[in-house]
């Protein structure tokens, strides 16, 4: 085998190992213990707001619940699209509360900062109310 073959080789064994790591790694993360069912009852919550004040999960309106995290590149992706979706719905009644699950409030801050957010936007450091809708990974 020449020198460039061998290369090749190595390489792709190199990036054979790394996919095998890659895909134990992602098969070994947990799954949710329950999904959320359709026409389940709600989970209710309270959580901070990014000026800190806490907000509870409204009764008897639709609402988008999306659960995300600022260093999340989809989640980063799909924040326009909702700021759509909130401009041309939000008067029939769709209500849009996105869930941060940013261990740092500083963090989440300075992304509101360069992003338009017109929706309610909450603070989940712990990722407790995350867990108890059954969201492990994002987006």
């Amino acid at each position: 085998m020449n020198e460039g073959h061998s290369m090749k080789y190595r390489w792709l064994l190199i990036l054979c190992v790394f996919a095998g790591i890659g895909s134990i790694v992602w098969l070994s993360l947990p799954e949710a213990p329950a999904s959320v069912r359709q026409g389940a009852q709600a989970v209710d919550f309270s959580l901070p707001d990014v000026q800190g004040v806490m907000q509870t999960l409204p009764k008897g309106e639709v609402m988008l619940l999306n659960f995300w995290a600022t260093w999340c590149p989809p989640c980063r992706k799909e924040i326009p699209s909702m700021a759509e979706l909130h401009d041309k719905y939000a008067s029939r009644g769709l209500k849009i509360i996105a869930i941060s699950v940013d261990h740092r409030r500083d963090d989440l801050t300075a992304f509101m900062k360069e992003y338009r957010m017109p929706f309610q936007v909450l603070h989940d450091a712990d990722s407790l109310v995350s867990r108890s809708y059954g969201v492990f990974r994002y987006p």
